[in-house]
């Protein structure tokens, strides 16, 4: 009688350890719809937002003294076709925005999010940006909307797109 319960536990244990190594049953992940545009967990639909708001800050904002350095450094929040074409807009401006002594400085002022899927989010950020060039300095605020487009990579979240609405 012990022999016969050991092998029927020895059974239900190389059962369930099958069963455990075939996976979770997971539904095929929806894609955003006009009545559920959000498919992703509200803890990293928040945190990409969140994400997406420094970065935007970051890509936004530049100084005439630090144009290199900060070019770079909002490059590398970027994914690589993004970022390439981030650097040659940067570029076609750079010898203006630095003679000039120009310092742009963005202000989030609210963030939400516009769709979600567990590997892209698109926040929505309404901002104010404030462009102080010339001597003597003339200060130009300016509000506007913007769209962040996040994908997640092995990398992290990155920024894919950025449109000015």
């Amino acid at each position: 009688m012990l022999a016969v319960v050991a092998v029927l536990l020895l059974a239900l244990g190389v059962a369930e350890v099958a069963y455990l190594a075939s996976g979770p049953d997971v539904p095929e992940a929806v894609a955003p719809t006009a009545e559920r545009p959000v498919q992703a967990s509200e803890l990293t639909v928040r945190s990409v937002v969140d994400q997406a708001a420094k970065a935007a800050d970051s890509i936004i904002s530049a100084t005439a003294d630090g144009y290199d350095a900060e070019v770079d450094a909002a490059a590398a929040l970027m994914t690589e076709p993004f970022a390439a074409t981030f650097r040659e807009t940067k570029e076609q401006v750079q010898a203006e925005f630095v003679a000039q002594g120009t310092t742009v400085v963005a202000e989030v002022s609210y963030q939400g999010v516009v769709r979600a899927t567990p590997t892209e989010v698109t926040a929505l950020l309404f901002l104010t940006q404030t462009t102080q060039k010339g001597n003597p300095p003339q200060v130009t605020p300016v509000q506007y909307r913007v769209t962040v487009t996040m994908v997640d990579t092995p990398d992290g979240w990155l920024v894919s797109d950025l449109q000015a609405l």
